[in-house]
């Protein structure tokens, strides 16, 4: 069935459907990005965590090393793995909640779209 032979509804929702997919692949890509830094976060903290308090600990900000100590370090980063699940938490909900409105949508299309004809075996 060509775009110019299907419903104003029809087109509605199949115009729907693509911009969920897109939706949908974008907050797959914000998700792997999160999930990202948060491994990183993760180590970093686990290897500070190995560390004395009395040795040297830096930071990079921007383009430069700065000298601080393990305690700053070690409350920005678990501010920061904390923050970073949450975003992972929401983005999941957001992706589970696009995932079924998306399977609804497909369900609707298919109810009214009608059935491709069948090719007859020769």
């Amino acid at each position: 069935m060509t775009e110019e032979k299907m419903s104003p509804d029809i087109q509605d929702k199949l115009r729907e459907f693509q911009e969920g997919q897109q939706q949908a692949r974008m907050i797959m890509s914000q998700k792997y990005q999160a999930e990202i830094q948060l491994k990183e976060a993760q180590s970093a903290l686990e290897e500070l965590e190995k560390t004395d308090d009395k040795s040297e600990v830096h930071k990079i900000v921007g383009q430069i090393l700065i000298k601080t100590d393990k305690a700053t370090i070690s409350g920005e980063l678990k501010e920061k793995v904390d923050s970073l699940e949450v975003r992972m938490k929401s983005l999941s909900s957001q992706e589970e909640k696009l995932t079924n409105n998306l399977k609804s949508i497909q369900d609707r299309l298919q109810g009214i779209l009608p059935a491709a004809p069948e090719k007859k075996s020769e």
